[in-house]
């Protein structure tokens, strides 16, 4: 038969046995996959974001005689509308583009149906190398890869948990024609210490993830374009316990996150360099795994539904530095704050 799992019944008598109990564990095992699925969202959205290549308007600089640069660095670049990934000089004969470093802190709540809420902290660093554009007859790609730190906590009134990881990824943005098509792979380890009350615990989770996103740029005027998009995403997590306590089947359990993201984005030059960015994007998360079996009984495990994200990005752009600050609100299954700072070095 099935069951639904409250929190209230989670916490059962002490047994002496200097672990979790498989309910226990299995439930914040489901919540702790659930973040590494949000967490990889805000990593992504890092590296989606970035749609329009535009160059410093003519108006504001003198003309130039283009024969003089060709095949060399220009004195302009074009640059993303996000710091994340810069500027095509046309072929420079350099091997790289660019590097960058991103920060993002994420203040949230997961509302995970009739479970006690999980406060959810965590702080992502990430940091990336742009391979120079590479020109074909139909537009212009390049390649970047990243690799960052997470650190944070998950808790609730029932248990708290410290988790600490890293990941690598490889990310390829292609501008052809008016479309900018965004994609990425990326794996990643997130070690999680939790404390139920008396117990405690310690496992690993690891992911899998794939990505891609693709936009439309629609220009009203030379100062102010709009971007519908769609972003598609696929989450795969493992938990990596070693406690001999808990059955096979759940030691093994794997948990598959579907994310379907409609979103819209207008960029404006405000003037001098300076930029920003409006986004509005609805979250769609589908949980492959909503249940667990242990002893021959499924439980209800904790999932998330949908959520809205309002973004807001202000970017300014030197000869050599592009610097950006963000912050998002999210409502709905996930409920908070997120923001962070982008600094970019342009070779």
């Amino acid at each position: 038969m099935k069951k639904t799992l409250f929190f209230s019944a989670l916490l059962v008598s002490y047994t002496g046995l200097a672990s979790a109990t498989e309910l226990q564990f299995g439930t914040e095992q489901a919540i702790s996959a659930t973040s590494i699925a949000t967490l990889q969202h805000t990593i992504t959205q890092g590296l989606f974001s970035s749609y329009s290549h535009r160059a410093t308007p003519t108006s504001a600089i003198p003309a130039i005689d283009h024969r003089s640069i060709y095949g060399s660095a220009p004195l302009y670049g074009e640059y993303n509308d996000d710091g994340t990934i810069g500027r095509s000089g046309g072929d420079s004969g350099r091997p790289l583009s660019n590097i960058w470093l991103d920060w993002q802190h994420s203040y949230d709540d997961i509302i995970a149906g009739d479970f006690d809420r999980f406060n959810s902290r965590h702080d992502i660093i990430t940091a990336g190398i742009y391979g120079n554009q590479i020109t074909t007859n139909n537009g212009h790609y390049n390649w970047n890869f990243y690799g960052g730190y997470i650190n944070g906590t998950l808790d609730n009134p029932t248990l708290t948990s410290k988790e600490q990881g890293g990941f690598i990824g490889l990310h390829n943005k292609l501008h052809t024609h008016n479309f900018i098509i965004n994609s990425t792979i990326n794996t990643g380890s997130l070690k999680s210490t939790t404390d139920y009350a008396t117990l405690s615990d310690d496992h690993t989770n690891v992911w899998f993830g794939i990505a891609g996103n693709i936009a439309y740029e629609l220009e009203l005027d030379n100062t102010f374009k709009i971007y519908p998009n769609l972003y598609i995403g696929y989450t795969w997590t493992k938990n990596q316990t070693q406690n001999e306590l808990y059955s096979e089947n759940l030691k093994n359990h794997t948990f598959g996150f579907f994310e379907i993201s409609p979103a819209l984005s207008a960029v404006k030059h405000i003037g001098s360099n300076w930029f920003g960015t409006l986004n509005i994007k609805y979250v769609n998360v589908l949980n492959a795994d909503k249940n667990i079996k242990i002893n021959d009984t499924t439980f209800e495990l904790p999932t998330i539904n949908g959520y809205t994200e309002y973004g807001l990005a202000l970017e300014k752009h030197t000869e050599n530095f592009v610097f950006r600050a963000n912050i998002n609100r999210h409502d709905g299954d996930l409920s908070g704050w997120a923001g962070g700072l982008n600094i970019k070095y342009i070779f």
